[in-house]
C-alpha cells in the first residue's frame, strides 16, 4: 500500500498545590473506624512528630436538612495481589496467549489485505481494513481500563477477546468490502482492550520495580505472534484461503477465552451487577467513543478517501473536537467515576508521561509504516523479505526491554532509562535522514538496532513513572490513559506523515519527464509501478520517493527530540511499599513468616500535585472515590467492625446528593471525645480553631 493511502492500514491542567503550607493531621484510627474515610488524596499531608490530636467534648453531628450535599462516594475495590512464583508464571502464560492471539491479527491481516481487496473487488479502499480496526481500538482503550476497575480484570480480558474473536468470524463471512469493514471495527473493539488490560494485570501482580523482571514473557508473546502473522496470512492468501486468515485467529480466540477462565487467578470484584452497571460512566463513554471515531476517520481518510477542505472532513472535524471538549467538561464536573480524570493531571509526571506518549506514538507507528517502505520502494525488497528485515530489528527490542527493567529493578533509577532512551531514539532518527538508495543494508540495520535500543527503554518505563507518581487504584485509568495518547499521536503523526510526503513527491514528480498516468501512479500504487519503469525512470523515480521519506524522517527526528525534552521533567520518586495486606501475602506466598509491615520509611507520595521527596508514599491498597477525588483507606476487617460499632454510638447523618454548601449543628456529649484538629463527617473534613468552637467544613474537590 502507498503513503498517499491510509497509513492506519498498516497496522494541562497545571499542578495546583495547596494552598497552605500548614500541615493538616490526619484522623487517628479510632475517628477512621467513626467516620467514613473522606478525605481527598490531594489535601492529606503528614503529620508532624510534633502534632497530637487535641481533646475536646464537643463531637460533631449534623441535621441531615443542614449537610453540605455531596456526591456519593463510589469505592474500586483494589485487584492488587501477591502470588508464588508458579501462579505469577501462570498468569503470565494467559496473558501472553491472549497478546499473542491480538499481534497474530493484527501482523496477519495487514499481510494479506492485498489479497483480500482484489477478492471482494475493493482495492481502492481496502486501507479501510486498517482503519476500521484502528479507529475502533484507539475509542475503548479509555472505556476498558475503567471498566476493568468495575467489573475485575479477568472478566474484561475475556470480553477484549471474544470480541476480536466475534469480529474475525464475521469477517470470514463478508461477501463485500463495506461488510468487511465493519465487522473489522468489531474486532478493533476487542483489540483495543486486549494489550491495556495485559499491562494493568502486570502491575496488580507485581511491585513496579519487580515488573523488568517479568517482561520478557509479555514481549516474547508479542514478538511470537508479530511473527507468526506475517507468514500465517501470506500463506493462506496465497493458496486462495483469505477467509481462514480471520478464522484461525477466531479459533484461537476461543481457545485463549477457555484458558483464561481456568489459568487467570486474579482477584475478584464483589458486588452486585446492578450495582456495577450504575457505576459506569456512560456519558463520558458516548462521548469519548464519538469524538474520537469522529476525529480518527477524517485524519485517516483525509487526502486520500476524502478531499482535506471536503465538507465532510470538516463537518467531522468540528463535530469531533467538540464532543471531545464536552467530554473533558463531563470528566470534570459532572462523572462520578470518570473514565479519564482530570486530577491525575494535578501530578507533573503523570501529566508530562501523557504528552509523552502522544509524540511517542507520532514516531512509533511512523515508523512502523515508513520503515518497510523504504526496504521495498527505495532498496527494491519484496514485502516478504521487507518483513523478515523489520523483524530482525524489532525482536531485539524485547530484549532491550528486559534489560532496562532489571536495571530499574536493581537500582531504583528509571529517570535515567528514559533520557538515554530518548537520546538514542532521536539519535537513530536523526541517522535515518542520511538513508538513500546507496546505503549499504548493514548501515540501515545498525541504524534501525539503535532505534530499537530507544525504543526498548521508552515504552515500558515511561509507564512505570506514571504508575509510580500515581496512587495504585488508578493504574488502570493511567494505563488506558497512557495508551490512548499514545495511539491518538498515532494516528495524527501518520496523517501529517503521509502529507508531507505526498507533497514532496507530488511537487517533484512535475519537474521529471513522468506522464500524469505514472504520477498518480507512483503516488497511490508506487511499488507496482517500479516495475514497469525503465531503469532510468526507475532511478529517477526512486531518488524522488527517497527524498520524500527522507522529508518525513526529519520531521520524526524533530518530534523524537521532543519526547527527550519531556524526559527532564519527570520526576524520579522512590517506588511505592506494598500495603501490610500486600506484604503478608507476599510473605505468605513465599513461604515466609509474617511480620508487621514497616510504615513509608524514605519513601515519596504525590500530594496536591507535588512530590513530597522522602515523605511516606501510600501503600498500594485499597480507596475510595468521593466525586472522582481519590480517597485512601487503610482499614482492615478489624478496624471495619471497631468502626461499625462505634457508628451506632454516634448520631447518624444521612447522605445526600448535590453541591450545596450549609451549615453543620454541634452537639455537646456527657463524656468527653479525643477529636483531632481536622476530622470527618460524613464524608466531609471539618476544621476547629483553636479552642474547639465552630467548624468550618472543608470541602472536598471535585474531579
Amino acid at each position: 500500500m502507498s503513503p498517499s493511502q491510509s497509513p492506519l492500514a498498516a497496522g494541562v491542567v497545571p499542578s495546583s498545590s495547596p494552598s497552605s503550607s500548614q500541615s493538616t493531621p490526619l484522623p487517628s484510627t479510632s475517628q477512621l473506624a467513626t467516620f467514613e474515610p473522606s478525605i481527598p488524596y490531594s489535601q492529606v499531608s503528614t503529620p508532624d512528630a510534633s502534632e497530637t490530636p487535641a481533646s475536646s467534648d464537643l463531637v460533631p453531628t449534623a441535621d441531615p436538612a443542614d449537610m453540605p450535599k455531596l456526591k456519593k462516594s463510589i469505592s474500586i475495590q483494589d485487584q492488587s495481589t501477591r502470588l508464588p512464583l508458579r501462579r505469577i508464571l501462570v498468569i503470565y502464560v494467559g496473558i501472553g496467549i491472549a497478546l499473542m492471539v491480538s499481534f497474530i491479527d493484527q501482523t496477519s491481516v495487514s499481510t494479506a489485505s492485498p489479497v483480500i481487496g482484489t477478492a471482494l473487488d475493493g482495492s481502492d479502499s481496502i486501507s479501510w481494513v486498517g482503519t476500521a480496526f484502528f479507529v475502533a481500538n484507539c475509542a475503548l482503550h479509555l472505556v476498558y481500563g475503567r471498566l476493568s476497575d468495575i467489573f475485575g480484570r479477568k472478566q474484561m480480558l475475556q470480553i477484549a477477546v471474544f470480541f476480536l474473536a466475534f469480529g474475525n468470524l464475521l469477517c470470514g463471512f463478508a461477501k463485500t468490502p463495506v461488510q468487511l469493514y465493519i465487522f473489522r471495527a468489531i474486532s478493533g473493539m476487542g483489540g483495543g482492550g486486549i494489550n491495556g488490560i495485559a499491562m494493568v494485570i502486570v502491575s496488580d501482580i507485581v511491585p513496579l520495580k519487580d515488573r523488568g523482571k517479568y517482561q520478557g514473557f509479555i514481549s516474547a508473546a508479542c514478538s511470537t505472534g508479530s511473527a507468526i502473522g506475517p507468514f500465517l496470512g501470506g500463506g493462506l492468501s496465497s493458496a486462495g484461503q483469505w477467509r481462514w486468515v480471520f478464522w484461525v485467529t477466531t479459533i484461537l480466540g476461543v481457545i485463549c477465552i477457555i484458558m483464561d477462565h481456568f489459568i487467570l487467578p486474579l482477584k475478584p470484584v464483589t458486588g452486585s451487577v446492578r450495582k456495577k452497571l450504575a457505576q459506569i460512566d456512560y456519558l463520558g463513554i458516548f462521548l469519548s467513543v464519538a469524538g474520537t471515531v469522529l476525529l480518527l476517520v477524517p485524519i485517516s481518510g483525509g487526502g486520500s478517501t476524502f478531499a482535506w477542505d471536503s465538507a465532510v472532513v470538516i463537518a467531522l472535524l468540528v463535530v469531533g473536537s467538540l464532543c471531545m471538549i464536552a467530554f473533558v467538561l463531563c470528566q470534570w464536573k459532572f462523572a462520578r467515576l470518570p473514565i479519564l480524570p482530570l486530577r491525575l493531571f494535578k501530578e507533573r509526571t503523570t501529566a508530562v508521561v501523557m504528552f509523552q506518549s502522544f509524540f511517542i506514538g507520532m514516531t512509533y507507528y511512523g515508523n512502523i509504516y515508513y520503515v518497510p517502505q523504504y526496504f521495498q520502494y527505495i532498496k527494491g525488497y519484496s514485502s516478504l523479505i521487507s518483513g523478515a528485515w523489520v523483524l530482525a530489528y524489532t525482536f531485539p527490542g524485547a530484549f532491550w526491554g528486559i534489560a532496562s527493567g532489571f536495571y530499574i529493578s536493581k537500582t531504583n533509577h528509571y529517570k535515567r532509562v528514559i533520557i538515554i532512551g530518548g537520546i538514542l531514539w532521536t539519535l537513530s532518527q536523526g541517522l535515518q535522514i542520511l538513508w538513500g538508495p546507496d546505503t549499504n543494508i548493514g548501515e540501515v540495520i545498525g541504524v534501525l538496532e539503535i532505534n530499537t535500543i530507544g525504543v526498548g527503554f521508552l515504552l515500558q518505563t515511561t509507564l512505570v513513572a506514571a504508575l509510580n507518581t500515581s496512587a495504585a487504584p488508578d493504574r488502570a485509568v493511567v494505563t488506558s490513559g497512557r495508551n490512548f495518547f499514545r495511539t491518538m499521536g498515532g494516528a495524527f503523526g501518520l496523517a501529517i506523515a503521509n502529507a508531507v510526503y505526498n507533497n514532496v513527491v507530488s511537487s517533484q514528480l512535475q519537474l521529471l519527464p513522468f506522464t500524469d498516468a505514472q504520477r498518480t501512479a507512483l503516488l497511490t500504487s508506487a511499488l507496482d509501478t517500479l516495475d514497469t519503469l525503465s531503469s532510468s525512470e526507475k532511478r529517477m523515480a526512486t531518488e524522488v520517493l527517497a527524498d520524500g521519506l527522507r522529508k518525513v524522517y526529519i520531521m520524526f527526528t524533530v518530534i523524537a527530540g521532543t519526547t527527550l525534552v519531556c524526559a527532564f521533567f519527570i520526576q524520579e520518586v522512590v517506588f511505592r511499599r506494598d500495603s501490610p495486606e500486600l506484604e503478608a501475602e507476599r510473605r505468605r506466598a513465599k513461604g515466609l513468616p509474617e511480620k508487621d509491615a514497616e510504615e513509608g520509611q524514605g519513601q515519596s507520595a504525590p500530594s496536591g500535585g507535588e512530590i513530597i521527596e522522602g515523605g511516606p508514599l501510600p501503600a498500594e491498597g485499597p480507596a475510595d472515590l468521593v466525586g472522582g477525588e481519590l480517597v485512601e483507606n487503610h482499614l482492615d476487617e478489624k478496624e471495619e467492625d471497631e468502626k461499625e460499632r462505634q457508628r451506632d454510638r454516634l448520631t447518624s447523618v444521612e447522605e445526600v446528593v448535590g453541591d450545596d454548601e450549609k451549615g453543620v449543628n454541634v452537639e455537646r456529649r456527657d463524656s468527653p471525645a479525643s477529636v483531632s484538629p481536622t476530622s470527618t463527617l460524613a464524608g466531609v473534613p471539618l476544621e476547629t480553631d483553636e479552642v474547639g468552637r465552630e467548624p468550618s467544613i472543608k470541602k472536598a474537590e471535585s474531579g
